[in-house]
């Protein structure tokens, strides 16, 4: 495996596997990393690929009514299918992606981009 740990402290817990080009990140206070911000506490994990990118959200704590983050928009890149729970928009060069996690007991969310 050729996995690299992008963070592990109090605020947060990344990887990155290059050979799969899969982040994951677990965010226990809201705060930033590798370009990505999270808005409040939640889990998110990114896959690229060749013309994609899709992102799964949660909150595994289930304690949070809605889960906020902050992703870098790709260029040239649209909407191509989501969760009807998760709301988007761009804020700036990001996309602003909002996760409705009441009761949904730590259940992921999925939205792909794509070209």
């Amino acid at each position: 495996m050729d996995v690299e740990i992008r963070a592990n402290n109090l605020n947060q817990q990344a990887v990155f596997d290059k050979s799969q080009n899969l982040w994951i990140g677990n965010f226990l206070q809201p705060s930033s990393l590798n370009g990505y911000a999270a808005k409040t506490r939640g889990s998110m994990m990114v896959k690229k690929a060749s013309g994609s990118e899709k992102i799964v959200i949660s909150d595994p704590s289930m304690e949070q009514s809605k889960v906020t983050f902050l992703v870098p928009q790709q260029t040239g890149y649209k909407l191509k299918r989501k969760s009807p729970e998760i709301t988007y928009s761009t804020q700036g060069k990001n996309w602003l992606i909002q996760v409705n996690t009441s009761a949904k007991n730590g259940a992921s969310f999925t939205i792909l981009f794509g070209k």
